[in-house]
């Protein structure tokens, strides 16, 4: 039976044993059983297209921003709240 108390535990076990060995292999181990969490595997499981580049990913090179590195920093001020910095 799954309780909250559970939950939490089975929760904290995958952020504690989270690992992210090299590009596009994400996975953490939890009760023993390894749990890929990578974009793939999470789109997959929800149904969505998987796709080869990912969007969030490819908005954060430089490159694609034509005002620059300016603008980028503008975007993320917006999604902060005030006087906090993005890390």
């Amino acid at each position: 039976m799954v309780t909250k108390y559970s939950n939490k535990f089975i929760t904290l076990e995958f952020f504690t044993n989270a690992m992210y060995e090299k590009e596009g292999v994400y996975f953490s181990i939890v009760q023993g059983k390894r749990v890929d969490y990578s974009p793939r595997r999470i789109n997959s499981l929800l149904g969505l297209p998987v796709l080869e580049v990912c969007d969030v990913e490819r908005r954060r090179i430089a490159h694609n921003w034509p005002e620059g590195q300016h603008a980028w920093n503008e975007l993320l001020v917006g999604l902060m709240k005030e006087g906090k910095w993005w890390i």
